[in-house]
């Protein structure tokens, strides 16, 4: 009790400090003080537990930052700070940047903002022909804009060669550090109501890639250069600088009366490398997520106008959703196909290290064909099929999670493989509290053996991804 109040204390102490710094109270002044308040009610005043640790890692502008950086390189823990700014009300701009450290040479940060164009045009009623009823108004979606620039390192990665016929005794190490700067913008085409069922809009991105590769660390298994080459593993005597651009359609309506929601990705991707021709690549992803509601109320999921580091509710209410949810059951089946490939130019390769992974998990924390070891699979064509079920238990934050997974990667020359898919079941518990960052606990058997992984999410509840490291 001691120990939560001299924190409390210390925070409204700050708060204070920077609220009377000038003779009126600045906009993170004004956030600080609240934060000040919020920690010393539910920890001094509430006594809460609960409330108090959910007050450290959700609030803003100032709060601890965890997660899982990457498979094999643990969890990291760090500071992350949020602001948010309005110059006008056409334009709101939400921006963090955090910084964590798992321990054993691994690390990352970022500094991540979300720009809001929230201009609304009048609605107008529309009546149809023939003397129809009026029609309700139409109401478009915001469209979005981000900014980003990260730095990840890792340390301690698997590699067991390409393709769908490596063993694990092919399995050796390598390290990796990338970083990346750019930006995309989701551009919303058609109004989001019951009478424009199909929720369109379209996506760009434009980035700088930079990915340094070093050789694994000292144990059972060996470096990656120690039993692979250029050959074997493309881009691992040199890896250039990629401007990489992508274009991309989404929509996402829900039927049915929201008894199913759909969402449906398609995108076109070009790795550019200036500096080496033989290097560069394009690729094209296609993403099918179908979910059936078991329930009418439903877990928040990701929010395109947050950073990763921020859980607000809307793009005008800041506040985090509650950590408790309600005790009505939420549940849902999901089923998902996605679609892969690369192109090349004569005598060209996509470089190992932007070929996708399926096995385990892969570098953005996507969980798949979790019964294997992760990034078991490596290649530069992919198919993907899954099926999962999550049920609340009791009404409270802990889920049940079933799931079942099959895939294959291909060789370049081969296209996509349908044929002899590898498959995993796995069962464990989903947590989802709120703000508090999503938690995976699984146990997952397939033909290679079982694997027991536990995955706490990179992001808040309601948060956006972080950038695709592949």
């Amino acid at each position: 009790m001691n120990i939560r109040r001299a924190v409390a204390t210390v925070v409204l102490a700050c708060a204070t400090g920077i609220g009377s710094a000038g003779a009126q109270e600045s906009p993170i002044g004004a956030d600080f003080r609240n934060e000040g308040k919020d920690t010393h009610t539910s920890c001094v005043e509430d006594k809460s537990i609960v409330g108090c640790a959910a007050t450290f890692v959700t609030d803003h502008p100032l709060h601890v930052s965890f997660g899982t950086i990457a498979p094999q390189n643990g969890v990291g823990v760090g500071p992350a700070v949020v602001w948010h700014w309005t110059p006008s009300s056409n334009w709101r701009w939400n921006g963090s940047a955090d910084a964590i450290w798992p321990g054993a040479g691994a690390w990352r940060f970022g500094a991540y903002a979300t720009i809001v164009r929230t201009k609304v045009d009048i609605p107008r009623v529309v009546v149809g022909g023939g003397g129809a009823s009026p029609r309700a108004p139409r109401i478009h979606p915001y469209p979005i804009i981000k900014l980003y620039t990260q730095s990840i390192s890792l340390p301690q990665l698997l590699f067991f060669g390409i393709g769908p016929n490596t063993t694990v005794n092919d399995k050796s190490f390598f390290g990796q550090r990338e970083s990346i700067t750019g930006a995309s913008v989701i551009w919303p085409i058609t109004p989001n109501n019951n009478f424009d069922r199909l929720v369109l809009s379209l996506f760009g991105e434009a980035n700088g890639r930079w990915v340094s590769i070093q050789g694994g660390p000292s144990n059972d298994s060996p470096s990656i250069d120690q039993v692979y080459t250029s050959v074997t593993a493309p881009g691992l005597s040199s890896q250039p600088g990629f401007v990489q651009f992508g274009e991309g359609v989404r929509i996402s309506p829900s039927l049915a009366s929201g008894h199913l929601r759909l969402s449906y990705f398609a995108k076109y991707q070009q790795f550019q490398a200036p500096s080496d021709s033989l290097s560069s690549f394009q690729r094209w992803t296609v993403d099918l997520n179908h979910e059936i509601p078991l329930y009418r109320s439903t877990i928040p999921g990701a929010r395109d106008f947050n950073t990763p580091n921020d859980c607000s509710t809307s793009a005008t209410d800041h506040k985090c959703p509650p950590v408790a949810l309600s005790r009505n059951n939420t549940g849902s089946i999901t089923l998902r196909a996605l679609m892969s490939r690369s192109v090349v130019s004569d005598g060209a390769a996509v470089p190992f290290y932007f070929q996708q992974t399926i096995g385990g998990s892969d570098l953005d924390g996507n969980r798949v064909l979790p019964s294997y070891q992760d990034y078991r699979f490596r290649g530069p064509n992919v198919v993907l099929l899954q099926e999962t079920f999550e049920h609340s238990l009791f009404g409270s934050p802990i889920g049940l999670w079933l799931s079942a997974d099959q895939g294959q990667v291909s060789q370049q020359q081969t296209g996509l493989n349908f044929t002899n898919l590898a498959h995993s079941w796995a069962v464990g518990f989903s947590l989802r509290a709120g703000g508090v960052p999503v938690g995976l606990i699984t146990w997952a058997t397939g033909p290679e053996g079982h694997h027991f992984a536990v995955t706490i999410s990179p992001t808040l509840l309601g948060g956006s991804s972080r950038p695709s490291l592949q």
